[in-house]
């Protein structure tokens, strides 16, 4: 899909003056909404739709790029009661863009976020045949009457709970999307069948005046640091999406990074990165910017290569090294100072094949020795500010990848190889994790490289 945003963005506002460029937890209003447009792979161009060159100037001192294309509104459509309606005409005759369709939506939705928008673009692609337009709405189960004290929408002689009210949609003003043809056949962002879009309450707080702003900053600044915030690499493997919904659970926030750019459903934020590249992880972190601390990191991700050494290539090589050690030295160095913030943690999920291996697993073998060095060595130099530093030695672990290298009669040999009896649980490394995550409980550990793997590496190779 090839999506197209508008935002319309005035230099003044009656109601709240200099609205748009206020400060609100330590950035203008208008870089919450550009900045998550900016996020979404789906949309191409965001036309900033202004009334003012100081608009584009602001916005240039915060984001330099390419998508963002700015439009001068004509005079006659310039002033406080324009309607949104003629401004998106304007704009989409006289820009010229290639676009599947548009998404309008406005600086004062600062608290939408990026899998809100993703779901409405995907919805509106699926329904489109069916709907000439989508636009989002909060829902009202409440009792509500007109300026007569009429019921409007529930009977005063019967009063049920207001949960089995018939719901009353409210137009949140979050979301608009249309093509050019359905527009300009009405002339209107809401056609003649539109698709209501329903959002949280928590999303659609809309800014109209001063006591809005105040709110909303206060929402966004409990949203950002009420809960613990956790970094999780590799969260779409059968580990790291464990250990997403088992934070979640915990009301962490997720934030989570994975080469395969599915989306996950435990994740706050999600981002498609290679964690081995340094430009990646560096537009990461910018964009986590406002986050002021982060209180864990799970370096998970990892590149599992069964080969024997002679039979290895240095892109093979390449590939493991940098997957699974410089990309921990990557995320460690860049959230540095998030974690001084948070007096956070740092934890290595490593493998016992970093002290105990086997044959045709030298590379893996090799990047999880060095894994356990740079723990100790991170721990050594972190701990100046406190942030303590582990890593997790895991055996094996009931995941989708040990089914893929095990048949179920190896599996249960292997079960009865350890002196558990069993082999390990997702749940098992989730609960030495958050131990390891928790200052009250494991303050005193750290640069330690604890193994989980049943028993398996105490007993002698050599022994039945």
């Amino acid at each position: 899909m090839n999506v197209t945003a508008i935002i319309p963005i005035k230099y003044n506002s009656s109601r709240v003056p200099g609205k748009n460029f206020k400060l609100m937890n330590g950035k203008p209003l208008f870089y919450y909404i550009i900045n998550t447009l900016l996020r979404c792979k789906n949309i191409k161009y965001i036309i900033i739709n202004m009334d003012n060159d100081y608009i584009k100037t602001q916005i240039n001192k915060y984001f330099d790029t390419d998508k963002l294309i700015y439009y001068n509104r004509p005079k006659h459509l310039i002033g406080d009661d324009i309607s949104t309606n003629d401004l998106i005409k304007d704009t989409i005759l006289n820009i010229d863009i290639n676009t599947d369709f548009y998404l309008q939506t406005h600086v004062t939705n600062p608290l939408l976020s990026l899998q809100t928008i993703i779901n409405a673009i995907y919805k509106y692609s699926n329904i489109k045949n069916e709907y000439d337009s989508l636009f989002s709405v909060k829902t009202w189960y409440t009792r509500l009457y007109d300026e007569s004290s009429k019921a409007i929408n529930h009977d005063p002689e019967n009063l049920i709970p207001t949960q089995n009210l018939k719901p009353i949609y409210e137009e949140n003003s979050c979301i608009y999307i249309f093509t050019k043809q359905n527009f300009l056949k009405t002339n209107k962002r809401i056609g003649y069948k539109p698709f209501l879009f329903k959002m949280n309450n928590y999303e659609s707080q809309d800014i109209d005046w001063n006591d809005d702003f105040r709110i909303t900053e206060t929402m966004m600044k409990h949203q950002f640091n009420k809960n613990k915030v956790v970094l999780i690499t590799g969260i779409n493997g059968g580990i790291g999406n464990f250990l997403g919904n088992y934070f979640k659970s915990k009301d962490w926030i997720v934030i989570g990074l994975d080469i395969n750019g599915k989306e996950n459903k435990n994740c706050d934020l999600f981002y498609k990165c290679d964690i081995s590249d340094e430009k990646e992880i560096e537009s990461v972190v910018t964009d986590l910017g406002y986050y002021e601390k982060i209180d864990l990191i799970i370096n998970n991700a990892a590149h599992q290569l069964c080969k024997k050494w002679i039979d290895c290539t240095i892109d093979e090589w390449d590939k493991v090294i940098n997957s699974n050690l410089r990309s921990v030295f990557l995320m460690s160095k860049y959230l540095y100072p998030k974690l001084k913030e948070a007096k956070g943690s740092i934890i290595n999920i490593s493998s016992v094949h970093a002290t105990h291996t086997s044959k045709n697993i030298g590379i893996y073998a090799t990047s999880k020795g060095g894994l356990t060095t740079l723990t100790r060595s991170m721990a050594i130099e972190f701990g100046d500010d406190d942030i303590r530093v582990n890593a997790i030695l895991a055996g094996a672990i009931n995941t989708k990848m040990l089914h893929e290298h095990f048949n179920k009669d190896e599996i249960e040999i292997l079960k009865n190889k350890h002196i558990s009896k069993r082999i390990g649980e997702p749940l098992d490394i989730a609960e030495l994790v958050n131990f390891l995550a928790n200052n009250n409980k494991s303050g005193f550990i750290t640069g330690q490289c604890l193994y989980i793997d049943g028993g398996a590496t105490i007993k002698l190779s050599t022994e039945n």
